[in-house]
């Protein structure tokens, strides 16, 4: 299981996961509540019990995913509105649980982990001192990592199965990758840890060692793929090379050196998409991936972001943009820390 706490001669909250990432130290809901919705969706946090409330919450980075300890005493109710752009990884390592997200409630407990899918209204209730650490990933992030497996697009939510908590020894194996996350995390992480592999790795793990909906499609024998055109593996560089720049449907068939016919069914065939349909999953990929970043230096706006990756009709932009992610530009933006 992802770490308990272990003896420590700096004290025992040095021995807590993450414990040199405090976010949230405080007997205060309202404090928590504020400070934990920096990083994840608004909630509402209503504490319980005879005890003085104190809420813990430890947080860091690596890759495309965010690792999380909390811990709330003696009791707390969280409810919150869907996801919608990310799951959670529960894995209780104290106490107990009651999730309720889009089914009856089902409760969770150390020896077993569940998974928060982004499609319903969450209540949570943690009892008896309830601690777990929780894994916050991406939902765009683990469709096109199934859709790389199954070599088609992703058509409707992955939904994993809430009404079984899985026992840790059925999924051993990402288990032991979170708790390598978490130890690279509370010491000196590599200079040269190759983050993209790592995150891939994790969402494959996802999709293996727990059961979804999309569980039998993964076991399917698959028909051997065909070869990507070589007009299509072109315009796909040029347009990665040059997102920034003013690119028409016509210089991607100057560079392709095919019909305008035969590169729409190119891509049509191998990418489910158009090529201009392309360009433009690319230039929305580039805007979140810089709303996303640390501010470095002024404060950045959504405009200037999206016109610098050639976005003129800005309404038209938010919508395509919030299609395609879950959640609105300024919504990125403001979770970077701005």
């Amino acid at each position: 299981m992802a770490r308990r706490s272990r003896p420590s001669r700096s004290g025992p909250a040095a021995a807590l996961p993450l414990a040199r990432h405090v976010n949230v130290l405080t007997r205060d809901a309202a404090t928590a509540n504020a400070q934990i919705s920096k990083i994840f969706a608004p909630h509402r946090t209503v504490p319980g019990g005879g005890k003085r409330f104190l809420a813990r919450h430890h947080h860091a980075r690596l890759a495309g995913l965010s690792f999380n300890y909390f811990q709330f005493r003696p009791r707390v109710t969280i409810t919150a509105r869907p996801t919608t752009w990310y799951y959670l990884l529960l894995i209780p390592q104290q106490g107990r649980c009651r999730v309720e997200c889009g089914g009856p409630s089902v409760e969770v407990a150390p020896g077993t982990v569940s998974v928060v899918n982004p499609v319903a209204p969450l209540t949570m209730e943690w009892l008896d001192d309830c601690a777990q650490v929780v894994v916050k990933f991406d939902r765009a992030a683990l469709e096109a990592a199934l859709a790389a497996r199954l070599g088609r697009a992703v058509a409707r939510p992955i939904l994993f199965d809430v009404a079984r908590p899985t026992p840790v020894a059925d999924c051993r194996p990402l288990i032991r990758f979170v708790d390598f996350a978490l130890d690279v995390l509370d010491g000196e992480r590599p200079a040269d840890l190759p983050e993209e592999p790592f995150e891939q790795l994790f969402l494959s793990l996802m999709l293996t060692e727990l059961r979804h909906s999309e569980r039998e499609a993964l076991a399917r024998p698959r028909p051997r793929p065909r070869a990507v055109p070589y007009y299509v593996k072109r315009v796909e560089e040029f347009v990665n090379l040059h997102a920034e720049r003013p690119i028409s449907l016509d210089d991607m068939v100057a560079v392709s050196g095919v019909s305008a016919r035969s590169l729409f069914h190119g891509f049509r065939a191998f990418r489910n998409m158009g090529p201009m349909a392309y360009l433009k999953r690319v230039r929305l990929e580039r805007v979140r991936a810089e709303l996303a970043a640390p501010a470095r230096g002024g404060r950045r706006r959504v405009t200037d972001v999206a016109t610098a990756w050639g976005f003129a009709h800005l309404g038209n932009f938010a919508k395509d943009y919030k299609k395609q992610f879950g959640e609105s530009p300024s919504v990125t933006l403001r979770r970077s820390g701005e």
